[in-house]
């Protein structure tokens, strides 16, 4: 890496493929959906989905991540993963979990005027020879309009190539949302 200060000229052919950070995929727009899901992670990329306006069918609803193999199929344990929130009148909480990424902690959200958003980063979740890692961020409002700051992480403690990823409301449907998948090189 080289850095550059001054007045710097440049002529020439650049060549190469960049490494450039988090490139969009694509866009998955809820409506009255079951789940959204990614089948296709590869290898050699750290995955990132930005989700935003996610409201549910129904009141007190979470949303989970679950990581899985070729198929797919999902895993539904062997995580440990803790999360951490803080609510708008300064209340503290935090928990582990072992079935799930749990993004939204205990802070079940809306199905009105709360919309909720968060943050999910895989590092090389495809990997077969490592542990899938997780980090998570967001924000929710739940039914009583209380705001929620959530902070987690952990790892899908088995070493297998996890090439899908799947979020699940805790019953009911997704009744609005966008989630937006990127994608950057880890090498």
């Amino acid at each position: 890496a080289y850095a550059l200060s001054g007045t710097v000229a440049f002529s020439g052919t650049v060549t190469g493929t960049p490494n450039n950070g988090w490139e969009f995929v694509s866009r998955t727009t809820c409506s009255s959906s079951s789940d959204v899901s990614y089948t296709n992670l590869t290898t050699g990329f750290d995955y990132q989905v930005v989700v935003t306006n996610l409201l549910f069918g129904t009141d007190g609803q979470l949303v989970t991540a679950l990581v899985g193999v070729s198929g797919p199929t999902y895993r539904t344990s062997g995580y440990l993963s803790a999360d951490y929130r803080i609510d708008s009148a300064g209340n503290v909480g935090g928990q582990k979990k072992t079935d799930s990424f749990n993004i939204m902690h205990t802070s079940a959200t809306s199905d009105a005027g709360g919309e909720s958003y968060f943050i999910l980063t895989l590092f090389d979740p495809a990997n077969a020879s490592t542990e899938t890692y997780a980090n998570y961020d967001g924000i929710t409002i739940n039914t009583e309009a209380t705001n929620y700051r959530v902070q987690g992480g952990g790892k899908y403690a088995t070493a297998e190539a996890n090439v899908a990823l799947k979020f699940v409301p805790g019953s009911g449907n997704i009744a609005t949302g966008f989630f937006d998948l990127y994608q950057r090189k880890n090498a």
